[in-house]
């Protein structure tokens, strides 16, 4: 049955009949996305028969395109692997479930949560304590990244030559309560596909200087699969591209932000609340490493935890009555789709953005709208289900391997 057809009114259209739709057994009477070019048609197909499936579909659609599979369906998400990085089977593509169990009130997450009373999530924008990135190319020169001198962390993986913008990478340089610096940022050499991910990050004049040094697959999962299994430098040890809210996607009407997002939660009682529990469950693979130190960690939500806005069937609000604008609503609508995950700890819960993302006081509204309706999902299985808490997506895995 036909329930839903929508198009892109700029294409030149021309007409399509699709004949037959293959293994019904594998479809089970769940809705399904079908992407023709620009169109996107939503089906919910009866099952019956062996074989095939016979479905007659008369539309318009866009000339010259070609059908896709439902994973990338409707996706607005750039092609670029810097913008658009890790397969579909990572965490930060995986959409929710419509399987997916959410924490209920008295649950000891939903406790932990709403002991931030402001109900406020910060995003923090590039460097300092978000992500700065670049991409370089062929005609960019190689520089060479030292060691900083004031041993925070141990040093790992510098010094390092890596292809640097030929205008240099400036970013905001501040030091936490204990004297060191934070800055992450993320090189992405395009001729060799490869990111550099550099840690206490300063361009020092033109003579950089980091604290640690990673580099993973732009095309991996963006996260480990065992503990101690670390690709990134926060906490958990995920990629900091994973769950980054970048501004090609925010910044744009045209866009939607189709991919998970990752947080801070604060673990000290020196931070705004207790809200960050010692569990690592994946796609983190390690913690901080204070988390078990006499008073800190005492919270419910543990390293890796996935918190998302429950749709309006399983107790979410209907974001068209809450009063958000566009970008708010598009925000909400990944929290939804796609939520959070609990990476690193901080003095305050906060979103990890680039430093393109623009007027953060209009989305930081949107997040305090929708945070008393935030859960965790209780039943997200990172490695062994397509969705996350299982069942059809409620929205597309944007990969692009999809």
């Amino acid at each position: 049955m036909l329930t839903e057809v929508s198009n892109n009114p700029e294409a030149k259209m021309t007409g399509l009949t699709l004949q037959t739709w293959p293994s019904p057994a594998a479809i089970k009477g769940r809705l399904v996305f079908v992407r023709l070019g620009s169109w996107v048609v939503r089906c919910v197909p009866a099952v019956g028969g062996q074989g095939g499936l016979p479905v007659t579909l008369a539309a318009s659609v866009a000339a010259g395109m070609l059908i896709s599979g439902a994973a990338s369906a409707g996706c607005t998400t750039s092609k670029i692997p810097f913008l658009n990085p890790f397969s579909k089977a990572s965490a930060h593509h995986r959409p929710i479930g419509d399987d997916a169990v959410y924490a209920d009130d008295s649950d000891p997450s939903t406790e932990s949560w709403f002991k931030n009373t402001g109900k406020r999530i910060n995003i923090n924008v590039g460097a300092p304590w978000g992500v700065s990135v670049a991409s370089t190319v062929a005609t960019d020169p190689m520089v060479t990244v030292g060691a900083i001198s004031r041993i925070c962390d141990r040093i790992e993986g510098v010094p390092v030559t890596v292809r640097m913008p030929a205008e240099g990478f400036v970013t905001s340089v501040k030091v936490n309560s204990n004297g060191c610096t934070d800055g992450v940022v993320v090189l992405y050499d395009k001729t060799k596909a490869l990111p550099h991910q550099l840690r206490q990050y300063n361009w020092n004049g033109g003579a950089p200087l980091a604290g640690q040094y990673k580099t993973w697959s732009i095309s991996g999962l963006g996260h480990g699969t065992r503990p101690g299994d670390r690709l990134g430098t926060s906490a958990s040890g995920v990629a900091a591209l994973f769950g980054l809210l970048r501004g090609n996607e925010i910044n744009r009407s045209n866009k939607k932000v189709e991919h998970a997002l990752q947080m801070i939660l604060p673990s000290r009682a020196s931070h705004c609340a207790m809200m960050m529990s010692r569990q690592v469950v994946l796609p983190a693979t390690s913690g901080d490493g204070y988390m078990n130190d006499p008073g800190n960690n005492l919270g419910n939500i543990p390293y890796g935890a996935l918190m998302a806005l429950p749709p309006p069937a399983k107790g979410g609000p209907n974001l068209e009555s809450l009063g958000l604008s566009d970008r708010g609503k598009r925000l909400a609508e990944a929290v939804r789709d796609y939520g959070i995950y609990a990476v690193d700890t901080g003095d305050c819960p906060a979103l990890r953005a680039d430093q393109f993302v623009q007027n953060t006081a209009e989305l930081k509204t949107a997040l305090t709208k929708i945070y008393p309706y935030i859960r965790r999902v209780l039943n997200n299985d990172v490695l062994g289900t397509a969705t996350a808490g299982g069942g059809a997506g409620i929205a597309p895995n944007c990969a692009n391997d999809a």
